[in-house]
């Protein structure tokens, strides 16, 4: 993969994590995520592995643009 495609696709499984997770009950400083929550999360692991890596790059979740206006 190239670096364009790996960011996308990080992007793409960080919001997937956010749509799959709610706030946890028991600690509101963690979100609980649910079964397709936590395979996204994995699979945003496996993709900061292979541009770190590759690449040297570690991702963030908080790298990204929240708003879509793209002024982060």
């Amino acid at each position: 993969m190239t670096l364009h495609e790996l960011v996308d696709e990080y992007v793409r499984l960080c919001e997937v994590v956010e749509a799959n997770s709610a706030v946890d009950p028991e600690n509101t400083y963690r979100k609980a995520l649910n079964a397709a929550g936590k395979v996204a999360y994995r699979e945003r692991q496996m993709i900061n592995v292979a541009a770190r890596s590759r690449f040297g790059l570690t991702f963030e979740p908080f790298d990204r643009d929240e708003d879509g206006d793209g002024i982060f």
